[in-house]
């Protein structure tokens, strides 16, 4: 909990010393100094001013300096390693120090760690409020004890000495101190909330793009894209795509296998039918009785399905009551 006085900052200056070089006495003529080459200038010095001339790996001129290079780049190279190993760690040590404080959190009854530091900032604020109504709006006995009961507060933090420095107050005091915290929890609140949100829509999008990226061919189908794309609406983003794929792949699969099942009944009676063809392709036939088939049932006439009445309602009951097969229902 923040203490109510304000720390003592202290400023750092920075400092520099600026030196210039001597310059030369007024009319000074500067003296350029000029050498000639000695006669004994050797064949090497004029190779290197060469600008054909041959380096080792395009850079260095010989092979002590291309050593001297190499092991310049491999210190370079075992330093970054290192930096990237200590880096790894601390990354490692922060992301366990962030899960401890996620459950210390919780077990308060926090959702989250952030949520337990905007409601510890929404009470820091209301006592700084109250603080600076201490210095202006009491005095005497009722300045004391209300001090008091605001150190207890700040350092036990507990509510109970902050209400009872409360009441000490004025009630006009607490009722201004009261609107103006509550419109900061609104506002820090709400803040809060709006984060979570789109880091929780930020997650749910990174995942449904690795899922995506795993599973390109199952993803093809339209129907599939569309089933996804419900259920992510459905349940705000909160989807775990693994168990969808499995209900979605349990679906499909009985889907075929009613599909399947339909078709091999229709077979089936397809079968039937065509047993009871006469050879001649005529009507079926049973005992002594000839049934329709459904297009010889469309090609009477009236006339003749007004003659075949009886025979048409028979034959439609034994169809229901599964003694033939269907061919006119």
């Amino acid at each position: 909990m923040e203490n109510s006085t304000p720390s003592e900052e202290k400023t750092l200056s920075d400092t520099s010393e600026v030196k210039t070089a001597d310059t030369p006495e007024t009319g000074a003529e500067p003296t350029v100094a000029t050498t000639e080459p000695e006669s004994g200038s050797s064949g090497a010095e004029q190779t290197n001013n060469n600008p054909t001339e041959q380096l080792i790996f395009g850079k260095y001129k010989n092979i002590e300096e291309a050593e001297k290079g190499y092991k310049e780049a491999e210190r370079a190279v075992t330093k970054a390693a290192e930096l990237e190993k200590q880096l790894k760690a601390y990354q490692d040590k922060e992301e366990q120090a962030q899960q401890q404080r996620e459950i210390a959190a919780r077990e308060l009854g926090y959702s989250d760690a952030n949520e337990q530091e905007v409601r510890l900032s929404i009470a820091r604020h209301e006592f700084k409020r109250y603080c600076d109504a201490l210095e202006t709006r009491l005095s005497g006995d009722n300045y004391t004890k209300a001090y008091n009961a605001l150190y207890a507060y700040q350092q036990s933090g507990n509510r109970d000495y902050l209400d009872m420095a409360k009441g000490y107050f004025p009630a006009s005091v607490i009722s201004q101190i009261s609107g103006d915290v509550a419109l900061y929890s609104e506002r820090a609140l709400n803040e809060y909330r709006d984060r979570k949100a789109l880091e929780t829509q930020q997650q749910y999008k990174a995942q449904l793009e690795a899922f995506a990226k795993d599973n390109t061919e199952w993803l093809a189908p339209k129907e599939r894209q569309d089933a996804v794309g419900l259920l992510i609406q459905l349940s705000g983003g909160n989807v775990d795509f693994a168990t969808a794929k499995a209900a979605i792949d349990a679906l499909e699969a009985y889907a075929v296998s009613e599909y399947t099942k339909k078709q091999s009944e229709n077979q089936e009676n397809q079968n039937v039918q065509n047993s009871l063809l006469s050879p001649t392709g005529g009507n079926v036939s049973s005992g002594d009785k000839k049934w329709l088939t459904k297009e010889e049932y469309y090609n009477l006439t009236p006339e003749q399905e007004k003659a075949n009445y009886d025979l048409i309602a028979e034959q439609i009951l034994l169809e229901k009551q599964g003694k033939l097969p269907k061919m006119l229902t």
